[in-house]
């Protein structure tokens, strides 16, 4: 039977939940699709609806929350000139012995807006879930103003490995003023965990830019939501 962590997670004042599996099958070796990314299948994936505004997406990998776009009301004149739609997509990279830093196994995730978010926090925890389960966080990130791409990491020392490890990050994103989340987040798994050890030459393809999972949500501009 499969067993779950709870992670509780505190960013901006907000209290926050995810659980990660940490038994069954996925813990017990190689769990990643053979497949290509555009080969793996995508699904749909409904928000919880919060009593702030916000809404809740969450995967075995991933958990984000939408929030409201902060600010005022934005004019006719000025939302005339906003792209239609805007799209962010959360990706979870598997967990590697790095190539950049030496000596270390490096958990990713990657966050890309199509136009820069109002805003977005980023948690991230580099999780070994055997031989003996441990979990590492980054301290939460925030994007830059402007900026459209935020990226945050863990790395641990090599003599933490071999073992089975996976990545699990958290978001919380407001769009810019103007816009509106329109429908159900869209998600593609290729499998949470992969074996590392420091140093092992890499199977087939190197993993390192692969994802384990993403989620991607659009925006609308509020005066052409339905």
């Amino acid at each position: 039977m499969k067993r779950s962590a709870r992670i509780n997670t505190i960013v901006g004042g907000l209290a926050l939940v995810s659980v990660v599996a940490i038994g069954g099958p996925a813990s017990a070796g190689v769990s990643y699709s053979s497949g290509t990314a555009d080969s793996v299948p995508s699904s749909k994936i409904i928000g919880i609806p919060n009593g702030d505004g916000s809404t809740l997406f969450t995967t075995d990998g991933l958990e984000l929350t939408v929030l409201p776009a902060a600010g005022p009301e934005l004019s006719e004149a000025e939302l005339s000139v906003l792209a239609p739609s805007m799209g962010c997509t959360m990706n979870v990279q598997y967990v590697h012995g790095s190539h950049h830093v030496s000596g270390t196994i490096n958990g990713v995730a990657v966050f890309t807006c199509t136009v820069a978010p109002g805003s977005l926090t980023a948690s991230y925890s580099l999780i070994r879930v055997s031989p003996n389960y441990q979990q590492w966080g980054a301290a939460p990130k925030n994007i830059i103003p402007g900026n459209k791409t935020l990226q945050i990491n863990r790395a641990v020392p090599c003599d933490e490995g071999p073992g089975v490890f996976q990545g699990w990050a958290q978001g919380i994103l407001a769009p810019p003023p103007g816009y509106v989340l329109s429908g159900p987040a869209t998600n593609k798994g290729f499998g949470l965990t992969q074996p590392v050890a420091c140093g092992l030459a890499r199977v087939a393809v190197d993993r390192e830019t692969l994802s384990s999972e993403d989620i991607a949500v659009i925006f609308v501009r509020s005066d052409l939501a339905v």
